[in-house]
C-alpha cells in the first residue's frame, strides 16, 4: 500500500507492470490538498526513475535485460543504514538536491534491480548524484543466501487484548564469493517478489536458499553478521550485568546483613 508520503513503492510498482495497490481509507478521508500533493510528488518520482534508469542503462553488460525492480524504504525495509545520523546526506548536484525538496527525502529510498545476470542495488539519492555509486551482486557467485520469514502478534483493540494481527517479515542475508555482503528486512510484498524470482530467474534457482547467515570465514560471520552482533551485544550486557552484581552489590549486601 502507498504510503501518505512517500510515493516510492507505488511509482517503481508502476514501472514494474504490477497492479497498483489501493489508497487506505485513511488516506481518502484526508483534504483534497495533501492528495494533490502526493500526486504531484509521484508525478516527479516518476520522472526522477526514468532518469535513473536510463543510467542503469549504461552499465548494463551487453544484452543483460531486467526482470523487476524491489522498492525498498525505511516503511517496508531496515533503518538502520538510513536514518538519524546515518540517514544523512549533503547533495552534490542540481538534480539530487531537487530531488531533496520534491520527495522530502535522503537516504530512506532504495532500490533493489534484478537483472538476468545480477542484483544491482543503490540508494537513490546517491545514485543520481552519482551513477557509479552502486553496488552489483552477480547470481553465480551468491553460494547460499538467508531469507527467513519473523512474525509477531499484536493486539488490534486496546479493550480486546484477544484481538491479534500477525505480522510478517523477512530477513534477507548473503556474502558473495567476492567478499560482498548484503543484509536487509524485507516486508511480505518484497519477499513475495524475491521469492518469484528465486523460481523465474535462471540463474536465481541455482542458490542454496537457508534460514541461517552463511560466511566464507568465521572472521566474516562475527564482523558482517547483523544477528551475530546483536547477540554478541546482548551477552556483553548480561556478563556486565552479573559481574556488576558479583564484584560491587552482591559484598555490599554481605557486608549489610552481616553488621
Amino acid at each position: 500500500m502507498a504510503t501518505l508520503t512517500n510515493p516510492f513503492v507505488a511509482v517503481v510498482d508502476q514501472i514494474n507492470g504490477f497492479p497498483q495497490r489501493p489508497h487506505s481509507l485513511y488516506f481518502k478521508q484526508l483534504s483534497p490538498g495533501i492528495q494533490e500533493r502526493y500526486r504531484v510528488k509521484k508525478v516527479k518520482m516518476y520522472i526522477t526513475l526514468q532518469k535513473a534508469l536510463e543510467q542503469v542503462g549504461k552499465i548494463l553488460e551487453p544484452d543483460e535485460k531486467i526482470v523487476n525492480m524491489m522498492p525498498i524504504t525505511n516503511e517496508n525495509g531496515s533503518t538502520a543504514a538510513t536514518s538519524g545520523v546515518m540517514g544523512m546526506y549533503a547533495a552534490k548536484t542540481a538534480t539530487a538536491t531537487d530531488y531533496i525538496k520534491e520527495q522530502d527525502s535522503l537516504r530512506d529510498n532504495r532500490l533493489l534491480i534484478f537483472t538476468d545476470r545480477r542484483m544491482i542495488f543503490f540508494v537513490v539519492i546517491e545514485f543520481i548524484d552519482d551513477p557509479t555509486v552502486y553496488y552489483s551482486y552477480y547470481y553465480d557467485r551468491i553460494p547460499a543466501l538467508k531469507l527467513k520469514q519473523h512474525k509477531q502478534s499484536i493486539p488490534t483493540d486496546n479493550h480486546r487484548p484477544w484481538r491479534r494481527n500477525v505480522l510478517h517479515w523477512y530477513t534477507l542475508d548473503f556474502q558473495t564469493t567476492d567478499k560482498r555482503v548484503f543484509t536487509e528486512i524485507l516486508n511480505a510484498d518484497n519477499a513475495d517478489l524475491f521469492k518469484r524470482n528465486l523460481l523465474m530467474i535462471p540463474k536465481m534457482t541455482e542458490i542454496e536458499v537457508t534460514d541461517r547467515v552463511k560466511r566464507r570465514s568465521k572472521f566474516d560471520f562475527a564482523m558482517s553478521n547483523v544477528n551475530f552482533s546483536i547477540w554478541s551485544g546482548n551477552g556483553m550486557l548480561i556478563v556486565g550485568g552479573v559481574l556488576l552484581f558479583l564484584l560491587v552489590i552482591l559484598p555490599k549486601l554481605v557486608t549489610y546483613f552481616l553488621k
